[in-house]
């Protein structure tokens, strides 16, 4: 069972209240745990070309000041705790930049706090950039969402399909260290179904109900092996009340789960089409995450590359 090595963190602080306060937070812990360097960055947007100077000044770059001052004032407390760090302030789109600094600096984790308050649905327009196109894992923290106690890691073993099997082992790494933070929870979810099952109850195919019922038990079972072959490493097993076997799509039973376990953190693979040019994220993960209110660390499969590149 592999750790999480956490060498890079970068912490975007995209406001200066208590979202950018929790965000520096959670970082902070995270640095403390793993002795990695964080890197503090903001994204102050090009101004019109009619405010390109101001005072004999470039406009950009007194906003850029400005903002820098305000992160040092935020990130005063990082010297105390003796955790290493830089300040970084861009101008330009800011999900672009923020991935440009993750490339650049090969981060380990991105830390953001989430845009809005709402439920469900508390991702914004950049939070969602981020979750589709950012290469590192994302953890997006739910405004006033407090301290992360307890964890869900939502897995889908599947040999048949090496892409989304391969995140398994990094979703429950992290949901671990997550979990070791606050010395909280950690459950296993898995949500399992038969393609197709409202066209077979249907009775077009021809397929009756005793086979369909003797289908449904074949497919529980294979997924219960392979979830208990996973589990394995971890010491957890299939009876435990921390492992929700659940039947039906991904998309409606996983939110439902976590609303019902009152999770504070959602550790989940975002798997699209690797590869495929304009396809950054599965339908199934854009669904979940439309639905739930919590937090939510999200990981891409190996060899995930980012539409955006270096500049």
């Amino acid at each position: 069972m592999a750790a999480v090595k956490l060498r890079r963190i970068l912490v975007y602080l995209d406001g200066s209240g208590r979202r950018a306060a929790a965000a520096l937070t959670q970082a902070a812990a995270l640095a403390q745990v793993s002795g990695a360097r964080l890197k503090i960055i903001d994204v102050v947007r090009e101004p019109p070309r009619r405010l390109a100077r101001l005072g004999g000044r470039s406009f950009r770059k007194l906003l850029a000041d400005a903002r820098r001052e305000q992160l040092e004032t935020l990130c005063a407390g990082l010297a105390e705790q003796e955790i290493a760090h830089s300040i970084d302030v861009r101008s330009g789109v800011p999900f672009v930049e923020v991935i440009r600094s993750v490339l650049t600096d090969r981060c380990d984790l991105l830390v953001k706090s989430a845009e809005r308050r709402g439920s469900p649905g508390i991702f914004g327009s950049t939070d969602m950039s981020l979750l589709r196109k950012c290469p590192c894992p994302l953890l997006l923290l739910k405004p006033g969402g407090g301290q992360l106690r307890r964890v869900l890691a939502a897995v889908d073993p599947d040999p048949e399909d090496a892409v989304r099997d391969s995140l398994n082992p990094q979703i429950m790494a992290f949901a671990a260290l997550m979990r070791q933070l606050t010395d909280g929870t950690l459950d296993v979810a898995h949500a399992w179904s038969i393609v197709g099952e409202d066209l077979l109850r249907g009775g077009i195919a021809g397929i009756s109900k005793t086979q369909l019922r003797e289908l449904a038990r074949r497919e529980r079972q294979e997924h219960l092996e392979a979830l208990e072959q996973m589990l394995a490493p971890y010491g957890m097993e299939l009876r435990s009340p921390h492992v929700h076997v659940l039947k039906g799509d991904a998309d409606q039973v996983l939110p439902e789960v976590a609303e019902q376990l009152h999770a504070d953190l959602l550790v989940m693979g975002t798997v699209g089409r690797v590869g495929l040019a304009g396809v950054f994220m599965g339908n199934t993960a854009e669904a979940i995450l439309s639905r739930v209110d919590c937090s939510v660390l999200a990981l891409k499969p190996e060899g995930f590359v980012s539409p955006v590149t270096r500049a």
